[in-house]
Protein backbone atom coordinates (compact mmCIF):
# COMPACT_ATOMS: atom_id res chain seq x y z
CA UNK A 1 0.00 0.00 0.00
CA UNK A 2 2.76 2.42 0.77
CA UNK A 3 4.09 1.89 -2.74
CA UNK A 4 0.97 3.69 -4.00
CA UNK A 5 2.49 6.86 -2.61
CA UNK A 6 4.32 7.08 -5.92
CA UNK A 7 1.43 9.18 -7.20
CA UNK A 8 -1.06 6.57 -8.32
CA UNK A 9 -1.71 2.87 -8.23
CA UNK A 10 -1.11 0.35 -10.99
CA UNK A 11 -4.08 -1.84 -11.92
CA UNK A 12 -3.13 -4.77 -14.13
CA UNK A 13 -6.54 -5.80 -15.49
CA UNK A 14 -10.17 -4.80 -15.75
CA UNK A 15 -11.92 -1.61 -16.83
CA UNK A 16 -9.65 0.58 -14.71
CA UNK A 17 -6.38 -1.04 -15.80
CA UNK A 18 -3.44 1.29 -16.17
CA UNK A 19 -0.68 3.10 -14.40
CA UNK A 20 -2.22 5.78 -12.22
CA UNK A 21 1.01 7.73 -12.01
CA UNK A 22 0.85 8.31 -15.78
CA UNK A 23 -2.88 9.12 -15.97
CA UNK A 24 -3.48 12.35 -17.88
CA UNK A 25 -6.52 13.11 -15.67
CA UNK A 26 -4.45 13.14 -12.49
CA UNK A 27 -4.16 16.58 -10.92
CA UNK A 28 -0.74 18.16 -11.24
CA UNK A 29 -0.73 18.71 -7.48
CA UNK A 30 -0.73 14.93 -6.87
CA UNK A 31 2.92 14.09 -6.70
CA UNK A 32 4.48 10.92 -5.48
CA UNK A 33 7.48 10.35 -3.29
CA UNK A 34 9.92 7.54 -2.80
CA UNK A 35 10.81 6.03 0.55
CA UNK A 36 13.72 3.74 1.25
CA UNK A 37 12.74 0.28 2.52
CA UNK A 38 13.84 1.15 6.05
CA UNK A 39 11.54 4.19 6.11
CA UNK A 40 8.64 2.08 4.80
CA UNK A 41 9.19 -0.41 7.63
CA UNK A 42 9.28 2.42 10.17
CA UNK A 43 6.09 3.95 8.76
CA UNK A 44 4.26 0.62 8.86
CA UNK A 45 5.41 0.03 12.44
CA UNK A 46 4.12 3.48 13.43
CA UNK A 47 0.76 2.96 11.71
CA UNK A 48 0.33 -0.39 13.45
CA UNK A 49 0.64 1.35 16.82
CA UNK A 50 -2.52 3.29 15.95
CA UNK A 51 -4.62 0.12 15.76
CA UNK A 52 -6.15 -1.02 19.05
CA UNK A 53 -6.85 -4.71 18.37
CA UNK A 54 -8.33 -5.27 21.84
CA UNK A 55 -10.90 -2.56 21.17
CA UNK A 56 -11.68 -3.92 17.70
CA UNK A 57 -12.25 -7.46 18.99
CA UNK A 58 -14.14 -6.56 22.17
CA UNK A 59 -17.67 -8.08 21.81
CA UNK A 60 -19.07 -5.61 24.34
CA UNK A 61 -18.27 -2.82 21.89
CA UNK A 62 -19.32 -4.56 18.69
CA UNK A 63 -22.98 -3.57 18.37
CA UNK A 64 -24.08 -0.16 19.68
CA UNK A 65 -27.76 -1.00 19.03
CA UNK A 66 -27.71 -4.27 20.96
CA UNK A 67 -29.61 -3.95 24.29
Amino acid sequence: MIDHAAGGRTITSGPYAGIGHDNSNKALTVRGFNLPDSAKCNLIAFLETLTDTEFLKNPALSDPWKP
